[in-house]
C-alpha cells in the first residue's frame, strides 16, 4: 500500500549489523568486532537540521546531537567533522573524527559510518546498518 503525504519527521533506527576495527600506535594488533552498539538512535527532522539521541539500553538519561543536513522526502545525509587533540603533554596528538550517517525514508533503512584517526597512526572505523520505523 503506497504511502501519501510527507515522510514522518521522528524515526526510531535500529541497528542490526556492525563492524568495527581499531588499532593503536602503542599496540601492533588489530582488532575488530562485529557487536552493535548499547543503543537505538532517535532521529528528529527540524528544518535544514537533523537533532539524534542516542538512546542508551537501561539509562535514564540519553545523549542528543544536532547536525546540519540535506533532507528530502527520500532522504535524510549528513556529515560531521571534529578536529581536535588528546594527550597530556605537548606537542599534543592531532585527531580526526568523521561520522556519516544517511537515512533512506523509502526504505526505512540507514547506513552509519563513523572513523577516527590521529597523527600517531592510531584509528577507529565503525560501519553499521539497520531498519528505521516512525515514531510516534
Amino acid at each position: 500500500m503506497a504511502r501519501s503525504g510527507p515522510p514522518p519527521d521522528k524515526l526510531l533506527c535500529k541497528f542490526e549489523q556492525a563492524e568495527k576495527e581499531w588499532q593503536y600506535s602503542w599496540d601492533e594488533t588489530k582488532s575488530s568486532s562485529k557487536t552493535l552498539p548499547a543503543w537505538d538512535l532517535i532521529v528528529e527532522v527540524l528544518s535544514r537540521k537533523v537533532k539524534l539521541t542516542y538512546k542508551i539500553f537501561g539509562m535514564d538519561t540519553n545523549s542528543t546531537e544536532e547536525f546540519d543536513a540535506t533532507i528530502n522526502n527520500a532522504y535524510i545525509k549528513f556529515l560531521s567533522e571534529f578536529k581536535g587533540e588528546y594527550g597530556t603533554k605537548e606537542p599534543y596528538i592531532q585527531e580526526t573524527e568523521m561520522i556519516k550517517i544517511v537515512i533512506d525514508r523509502r526504505a526505512n533503512s540507514f547506513t552509519w559510518d563513523k572513523r577516527w584517526d590521529s597523527d600517531d597512526t592510531s584509528y577507529k572505523y565503525w560501519k553499521a546498518s539497520g531498519t528505521c520505523k516512525p515514531l510516534r
